[in-house]
């Protein structure tokens, strides 16, 4: 956790300081930076950092979690304007393609894509969260006859594919064709999933 005196800066120093940082971390892992790197990048002295950040690590963490918040943003807005779960992913993914690469979004997307790929679950669990009143809302609708543990497989796939898709088009090129091409196989299977589980379920219920 980033130290006290980091937040009680100012919302202007502060802010810019996060986009500072955001600059420096986006693209690079947390080995390949230093102390020297973040103080030049902030013009600070380097005995500001350590009464900031207790090490690069707590730098990460925190820009971390305040990609994880845009994220959840984000998707919830879409979800909520369209309120279908792969019309507002679609939605979504659109935004993502369309996002200048010179923006904090697109900086954030990638800082977490490449930590993501170095086994960190933020971006994962950022976009379960956003899923998941959504996934029960439209699932009530749908009358699913879903357990939690039915809730949180559904999520955790689908919350996976969406961060998997916005990597291939924020860090390796994908044309956004391709990706919803894939959301379209995707929304069939899980389509088709939940239609046999709920089949499944009722045929029990029939025997008991």
């Amino acid at each position: 956790m980033v130290e006290q005196r980091f937040l009680n800066l100012s919302p202007e120093t502060r802010d810019r300081y996060t986009n500072q940082l955001l600059d420096i971390f986006h693209n690079k892992t947390n080995a390949a930076i230093s102390v020297t790197d973040i103080v030049k990048g902030l013009e600070i002295a380097r005995g500001s950092f350590y009464k900031y950040f207790k090490d690069i690590d707590d730098v990460s963490d925190y820009l971390l979690k305040q990609a994880i918040v845009q994220i959840h943003q984000d998707i919830q807005k879409h979800l909520d304007q369209t309120g279908d779960i792969f019309q507002g992913t679609q939605a979504y993914l659109q935004a993502v393609a369309a996002l200048d690469p010179e923006s904090k979004t697109y900086k954030q997307l990638r800082l977490i894509g490449l930590r993501r790929r170095l086994h960190a679950p933020h971006g994962h669990l950022a976009m379960q969260s956003a899923l998941s009143q959504t996934v029960q809302k439209l699932g009530a609708q749908a009358n699913w006859a879903f357990d939690t543990k039915d809730y949180q497989v559904f999520q955790g796939l689908l919350g996976d594919w969406v961060m998997n898709a916005v990597d291939k088009l924020v860090s390796q090129s994908w044309p956004l064709p391709a990706v919803l091409d894939e959301l379209s196989h995707l929304h069939f299977w899980l389509t088709q999933s939940v239609y046999a589980r709920q089949d499944s379920q009722t045929q029990e219920g029939g025997r008991r």
